[in-house]
């Protein structure tokens, strides 16, 4: 079976986020076979869903999760940032952040960064979601603006 393309129609759920199937050219399940109403009747009785391109449900779901759990930075502890560090090892590393390696969903995981702060002399850590393929220009841009703006939430422990 050949991969989807960007414009073959999707099935897709606005209320949760999901991408459920996407159909083949006669507008039947790619899995399965099913008629999509047929399909949605099944699994997901009474619930709202909408043909569209994969292309637009990729964009809507990445939208979707992106305000579900993309949240202001918490500052964290020393002992946290090296609990997040040692648990596995980091998908991506740099002086100012890792991610740890296991994805929330989709691009998305869990970020730690280390900065000092404007007018700080110590190192202070922070927690946060993100895309993992920010740049750290765009991570330090966050922090610090939600750093300005007192988004940050208070101090977590380990």
């Amino acid at each position: 079976m050949k991969l989807p393309d960007d414009n073959q129609p999707a099935v897709y759920m606005p209320d949760r986020g999901w991408i459920v199937t996407v159909l083949d050219a006669a507008g039947r399940c790619i899995y399965g076979g099913d008629d999509p109403t047929e399909y949605m009747e099944k699994y997901h009785d009474g619930e709202r869903w909408e043909v569209m391109p994969l292309i637009k449900a990729i964009e809507l779901q990445r939208a979707y999760d992106r305000q579900k759990y993309v949240k202001p930075p918490v500052r964290i502890t020393e002992e946290r940032w090296d609990e997040l560090l040692n648990v596995l090892p980091p998908a991506k590393w740099t002086s100012l952040k890792f991610f740890v390696s296991e994805c929330i969903t989709g691009d998305l995981y869990t970020c730690c960064v280390r900065l000092k702060t404007p007018g700080g002399t110590d190192m202070a850590h922070f927690e946060m979601v993100e895309s993992i393929s920010a740049t750290d220009e765009q991570i330090r841009d966050r922090v610090l603006k939600a750093l300005d703006a007192g988004l940050v939430a208070d101090l977590v422990e380990a």
